[in-house]
Order: structure tokens, then C-alpha cells, then sequence
């Protein structure tokens, strides 16, 4: 039965000359026999188009299908992906990462045996050499689809697409938002679950996420965080529209997280006037959040200290915080 279910796995790319023989490797290496590759080369300017051809032909391997596009950012590349599917799961891996090579196999079987429209990966962390560095892992459990958009607001999952499979149907009227580079993740995974029933976490770790000094997440700026601003309001949007329960409290949650890099941010380049008017806004929205239990007394904290305006001590305690 398991056989039976077509899956297409997504994933972009942009100038990878430098890893991505070594990710189609894992591609052939999959145990899982029936699915579709789906890469999607944003416009790379090196000889990542080379490369992969190159690997097509030498294998001939019909389940790697390569899609060129203008450079245009990874959600459209992903949209690009979404629009030539025809699986009955979807799935998404990062060409700079490393799936496992039962990483397709497992993921199908655990959707399969859970019954659910979309499941959550653990991920283990590695260094550009392999080495492991750490992990971020869930328990083994089933929930519903309000209760896992609450945990991804709250910042207690990770709204990685490369950690989940889910029911193509859950994407027919979906595509990431192309004005969003930074959450966009998280911004779809939220639209995604609100048409889910149900959904299930998974304490196994088929998938590497490898952490590179000169990935984009470790060179941010002012700008990137504010339009992480940006795709909390348009999550928290989502959640209005659809009108569940304590669905303002909820999305003021994630707005509140993108808010304090941008206060921190801007004090430490001497933006007062700018951090002052970031500082009022996460005040209002703290009276109006359902803040998770975990996360209650760390942003009480950060509400007193904004408040009080004590920028010296934020400034201190975010010394070294890599947001």
C-alpha cells in the first residue's frame, strides 16, 4: 500500500556547484521507488544546471525532473515546483542539506500509519563536514490542526517545510507568498494546517539540516527582519480570516517574537526613534496574546525591560544572541 503512494519531493537551487553532486547522490540512494524529484534551478549564473543534467544522463534516472526559472527567490522556485507535481504527498528537501536514504520511505509511512494530512519531522543538525552538531526534535504524538498552529506561533515547532509530508490536496490552493523570503515557511505552513485535520509529530530524524557559516540565516539584516515582521502580520491575517477561536491572541504570539529582534536591532544601531515605535506595538500586542505556558515568564521579562525602556541591560542580555 505504502508503494502505491506517488510522492513529489521539491527542492530549489540556486549557484549549488559546490554541493549538489553530493545531494543527488542521496537521491539515488532513496529506498523508496516511487516518486518525483522535482528540482528547480533559480537562475543559478555556475554550473549547478551542468551538474545536474549531467547526473540525469549518466543514470538515466526518469524520477529527477530539472525545471529552469529566472531568478526570482526560493518561494517561487518552490511555487514553480508545487504547479508540475502529480504526487500524492508532497515534499520539500534543500539542496545544501542531507536527506537520508530512507528519507522519503519513512515519511510516507508515518503519514500512511498515522492517518493525518500532514506530519512533523524531527531534523538533526551538522557542520559542513557532517559532523553532528545538535538536533531539533519533537515527540512522538498526534494533535489537532489549532493546537499544532499554536505551537508553530509560539515558536515551540519548527516551521521547516524539508520536516514535513503532507496530502497534495492540502496544496491545491496554495503557494508560498513571493513577497516573503524570511518565515516563509511558517507563513505557508499556517495557511497548509488550517485546511488539515489532523496531524501527528514524529521523534525520528531522517533529514539533515546543515548549518553553513555562509548560509543567509547567519548574515541578516535590519531589512530581513522586518519583513519576518511582515509574514507574521500576514500569518496572523490567515488566522483572521479563518476565524478560529483565539485567533487574534494567536497570531499577535508570532508578531511578538519578529518585534524583538527589530527593537534589539535598531537600539544597537542607535535607531531610538525607530526602536521606541516598535517597543509601543509589542506592548499593545502583549495585552492582547496567548502567550504558551513555556514561553510566558521570558516574555514577561522582555515586557517589564521594554516598558522600563532599560536599553543598556537588552542590549547586555542580547550581547550575543543570534537571532
Amino acid at each position: 500500500m505504502v508503494k502505491s503512494k506517488k510522492v513529489s519531493v521539491i527542492t530549489p537551487v540556486y549557484n549549488g556547484g559546490k554541493y549538489i553532486q553530493n545531494f543527488l547522490e542521496k537521491i539515488v540512494q532513496q529506498d523508496y521507488v516511487n516518486f518525483e524529484w522535482i528540482i528547480v534551478d533559480d537562475g543559478s549564473t555556475d554550473n549547478t544546471v551542468d551538474i545536474i543534467k549531467n547526473f540525469i544522463r549518466k543514470h538515466q534516472f526518469d524520477s529527477v525532473k530539472l525545471l529552469k526559472k529566472e531568478n526570482g527567490g526560493v518561494s517561487s522556485a518552490r511555487n514553480l515546483g508545487l504547479n508540475f507535481a502529480t504526487g500524492d504527498f508532497i515534499m520539500f528537501a534543500d539542496a545544501d542539506d542531507t536527506p537520508h536514504v530512507d528519507f522519503v520511505s519513512k515519511y510516507v509511512k508515518k503519514i500512511i500509519n498515522n492517518r493525518t494530512d500532514i506530519t512533523f519531522f524531527s531534523v538533526g543538525l551538522t557542520d559542513d563536514s557532517g559532523k553532528c552538531v545538535g538536533s531539533q526534535g519533537y515527540d512522538s504524538e498526534c494533535v489537532s490542526n489549532i493546537e499544532a498552529i499554536e505551537r508553530l506561533l509560539g515558536q515551540l515547532s519548527y516551521g521547516y517545510l524539508f520536516s514535513t509530508i503532507s496530502k497534495a490536496e492540502l496544496w491545491i490552493t496554495n503557494r508560498l507568498d513571493e513577497k516573503i523570503y524570511f518565515l516563509e515557511d511558517e507563513e505557508i505552513l499556517v495557511r497548509v494546517l488550517l485546511k488539515a485535520n489532523n496531524v501527528a509529530y514524529s521523534s525520528e530524524t531522517h533529514y539533515d539540516y546543515v548549518q553553513r557559516i555562509d548560509s543567509v540565516v547567519h548574515n541578516l539584516s535590519i531589512n530581513d527582519y522586518e519583513n519576518a515582521y511582515q509574514s507574521a502580520l500576514a500569518m496572523k491575517k490567515s488566522l483572521l480570516k479563518s476565524r478560529i477561536f483565539s485567533s487574534e491572541q494567536v497570531g499577535n504570539v508570532r508578531v511578538l517574537g519578529t518585534l524583538i529582534p527589530l527593537i534589539v536591532m535598531n537600539w544597537q544601531q542607535g535607531n531610538d526613534d525607530i526602536a521606541d515605535e516598535k517597543i509601543s506595538e509589542y506592548l499593545f500586542l502583549y495585552a492582547k496574546s496567548r502567550i504558551p505556558f513555556r514561553k510566558k515568564a521570558r516574555r514577561m521579562v522582555q515586557n517589564i525591560l521594554f516598558r522600563l525602556h532599560c536599553k543598556n541591560i537588552v542590549l547586555f542580555l542580547y550581547r550575543n544572541v543570534e537571532f
